[in-house]
């Protein structure tokens, strides 16, 4: 029984043991090699795309950014300073295939100086020739003051972006990244902050104190018109509502408030994240687009919306270009309609 049973099994015992901690021990001294050679390639490719540039800080987050107030977009995944050059910005787009990574030179006269690919599953042949230098050479220069727009055909001018042809997905991902770190870093370097106002008060003015939000789950057991877009339902006593909204756009999930007053008029709409195209999508977040919403509640319920000028209230003109990401946020708004109407009029 023991050679049969416990000595082979004992054996084995010692040999996963010893090869385990052999693996251990070469780890131990393989995978500081390994740290230090990334870091010597993302310091040799933020020189790349920064000539001119030595040293560079410590990553600087997302999340760091974000609290200190600057506009960064959600592609934005590191900034990282070199000083008396400029900025290097990490960046990660979604693109055809799968995320689209890149880094971002820019110097302190707001010129995009550089521009590499770091990774990237675009289709080979098509959408991976905007790892070329030719193609990204279009971004290089000082930033538009109107920004970057993607085109087919010729460019006219220095904001115009030819795009690659039958590859205008793994352009507008590049042209993205590019824009989204030009729009970060022209505000670092002028001091410009977004105004750190609590998004629940700038879709219901006057509102100052809210309830603890109410989860979709509780409104739905409650019997409540509560939709898969519906998140949370925030009061403010006396003034009105605001509906917290998930929709679904172009570049992915649409966070938005959106605010009533308690005689169900819709005081403001504002969208809180977002992965629209820049320049393009993104657009949807602008005031110009956001203050069709504001009023009364159109007859019907419910807004549509439409590609051409339109002064009825039930419609909303659409973004140009940009029908997909104009439609997630005009759902978003008549679902936080549907629920407020079922809170008026009770279970």
């Amino acid at each position: 029984m023991y050679k049969e049973v416990i000595k082979p099994s004992l054996i084995l015992f010692i040999v996963c043991a010893v090869v385990t901690g052999a693996l251990a021990y070469v780890n131990g001294i393989t995978q500081p090699i390994i740290e230090e050679n990334e870091r010597i390639a993302r310091q040799e490719a933020m020189a790349e795309v920064l000539p001119g540039s030595s040293s560079f800080s410590e990553p600087i987050s997302y999340e760091e950014l974000k609290e200190e107030g600057f506009p960064v977009s959600s592609t934005i995944r590191n900034i990282y300073e070199a000083v008396d050059a400029g900025y290097v910005v990490e960046a990660a787009v979604k693109g055809y295939g799968g995320e689209v990574n890149m880094m971002i030179g820019i110097d302190l006269d707001k010129n995009i100086k550089g521009i590499k690919i770091t990774s990237h599953n675009e289709t080979p042949g098509l959408g991976a020739k905007v790892a070329d230098e030719e193609f990204l050479q279009q971004h290089y220069g000082q930033i538009p003051e109107d920004g970057f727009k993607v085109i087919k055909g010729v460019s006219k001018s220095d904001s115009e972006i030819e795009a690659v042809s039958g590859a205008t997905i793994s352009t507008m991902a590049v042209t993205q990244g590019a824009s989204d770190a030009a729009k970060l870093v022209s505000a670092i370097i002028d001091g410009v902050k977004e105004e750190q106002k609590d998004p629940k008060q700038a879709v219901l003015p006057g509102a100052v104190d809210f309830t603890e939000p109410v989860p979709a789950e509780m409104l739905m057991s409650e019997g409540y018109d509560v939709t898969e877009r519906i998140v949370n339902l925030y009061t403010a006593e006396g003034i009105g509502y605001v509906v917290e909204v998930i929709s679904e756009g172009y570049g992915g999930p649409l966070t938005m408030m959106v605010g009533f007053d308690t005689e169900k008029n819709i005081t403001g709409v504002k969208v809180v994240e977002h992965t629209e195209t820049s320049g393009l999508g993104s657009q949807v977040t602008d005031t110009e687009f956001l203050e069709q919403f504001k009023g009364v509640i159109p007859e019907g319920n419910m807004f549509k919306v439409v590609t051409r000028p339109s002064n009825e209230r039930n419609e909303i003109e659409a973004v140009s270009s940009a029908t997909v990401s104009s439609l997630a946020v005009t759902r978003g708004v008549t679902d936080a309609i549907a629920l407020i109407n079922s809170l008026a009029g009770g279970n």
